[in-house]
């Protein structure tokens, strides 16, 4: 019984944390994108462009 209990307690553990670390990737990454270009960032889209 206690095996069994640490187990289940082990793979929501590590779901859970599997689960934050998408949404603060999904976070940061949609922080990043904020319309600018992430290798220019001091121009915005589509500058000096022809």
């Amino acid at each position: 019984m206690g095996e069994t209990a640490f187990i289940l307690y082990a793979a929501v553990y590590l779901a859970l944390g599997m689960a934050a670390m998408l949404i603060s990737m999904f976070i940061r990454k949609k922080k990043l994108s904020g319309g600018k270009d992430i290798k220019n960032p001091g121009e915005e889209q589509g500058a000096g462009k022809p």
